[in-house]
């Protein structure tokens, strides 16, 4: 059983101070960077365009519920991709939880939440 204080910390801390970094970062890692190139491209404006590319597979664990699948989340979704993620089967009080809030409080088209133990694993 974890403690509240540590619950509090460690899940729900961390995951909040994640979405802090990403939101102030945003707009840098967005942004084109130019690249050195060598004398045949002296004139060229030579740049890397950050792109979404695919999408995020994302497994939880029961230590942490939370911030191991919300930490991840953030930066697949500040990155423009997609996530499926699979909550710990061990986490049977904090998954029910997590789904109930990501369904509430973010946009469904951005991931899928799929849950279950072994069987779904050998299915």
């Amino acid at each position: 059983v974890v403690s509240t204080q540590s619950t509090g910390f460690t899940d729900l801390f961390y995951s909040d101070h994640e979405i802090g970094h990403a939101i102030r970062n945003l707009q840098s890692w967005m942004s084109a960077q130019p690249v050195k190139t060598d004398v045949a491209y002296a004139f060229e404006d030579v740049h890397l365009y950050p792109e979404p590319r695919g999408v995020v597979l994302i497994f939880g664990a029961w230590n942490y519920p939370l911030q191991l699948v919300a930490c991840p989340l953030i930066g697949a979704i500040a990155a423009g991709c997609c996530a499926v993620i699979k909550p710990s089967e061990f986490g049977v009080c904090s998954t029910p939880v997590i789904v109930k809030y990501f369904k509430k409080f973010m946009d469904t088209e951005a991931y899928r939440i799929i849950e279950g133990g072994p069987a779904l694993h050998n299915s």
